[in-house]
């Protein structure tokens, strides 16, 4: 059982605010009205902006950090991952959250670009910029069948990835304070936390939706007629076939044991 007034709060730095929102509080309080979910925004990025309607309805600045009481926090990813990470704008306002996160002991699911922000950060392992655009549904493996946060993982599962940036995986494996718990022949990392269990961070994307993948293809299409083609996801590789979820088994059970864990984090042997 999720304890009583759990408290979620979520650093949303995609483009599209509001779907990635609705994926994230959907996992994170599946049905259970006693989870509050609190949306946060990057204020660096808007100053000298108009703040659009929806953050200054729906959402607060990344500073409420510092003032609440949250039991977990996720960090999203977000369309920057080509930037070194200092040309970020709100690169500075994102690491001093991630410093009061760490010190005030909060546990962090941090995606994608989130989780190489956060692993640069915390543990100094930079990305890599990739040859190619790793995008598609791909198998994976579970490698630590005994982690006591992840441990009713399958043993293996189907996930999406897409990012064009990946980290160093030999700093990784072989960092004293890091456990690869699940990675992908064809993507690469997948799942790593720290042994402490309160760092955990997702190199794919289980929160996606069905069509998430097509809409991000046909966006990229406009731009580059010769846009990576996403592997793993249409059925029979035909875009004009509705995509199955695949992934959505797994998406439940990587968030719901992941917010279940907030009641008592463990070590990792």
């Amino acid at each position: 059982m999720t304890k009583k007034g759990l408290t979620i709060a979520i650093l949303n730095l995609m483009p599209t605010k509001e779907a990635t929102a609705n994926q994230l509080t959907e996992l994170v309080t599946a049905g259970n009205e006693q989870v509050e979910v609190l949306l946060l925004y990057p204020e660096s990025h808007y100053e000298n902006k108009v703040l659009p309607d929806l953050l200054a309805r729906d959402y607060f600045p990344f500073s409420l950090i510092k003032e609440r009481v949250v039991d977990g926090v996720i960090v999203t990813g977000a369309p920057v991952e080509q930037l070194a990470f200092d040309q970020v704008d709100y690169w500075p306002e994102l690491c001093e959250t991630l410093s009061v996160i760490r010190e005030k002991d909060i546990p962090i699911l941090a995606i994608c670009w989130g989780a190489q922000a956060a692993l640069y950060h915390y543990y100094q392992i930079d990305k890599l910029t990739l040859r190619n655009k790793v995008v598609g549904v791909f198998d994976h493996q579970l490698r630590v069948k005994n982690h006591p946060i992840f441990k009713h993982l399958s043993a293996s599962f189907k996930a999406p990835h897409s990012r064009y940036t990946t980290v160093d995986q030999t700093q990784v494996l072989t960092h004293p304070d890091l456990v690869n718990v699940a990675d992908s022949t064809e993507a690469g990392l997948y799942l790593v936390t720290n042994r402490s269990g309160r760092e955990t961070f997702v190199f794919g994307h289980a929160e996606y939706e069905r069509d998430t993948l097509n809409l991000e293809y046909q966006r990229d299409l406009v731009s580059d007629s010769e846009a990576p083609f996403p592997q793993g996801y249409y059925p029979n590789n035909q875009v004009d076939l509705e995509p199955i979820k695949t992934w959505a088994s797994h998406g439940r059970s990587l968030f719901g044991q992941w917010i279940h864990s907030l009641a008592g984090i463990y070590t990792v042997s």
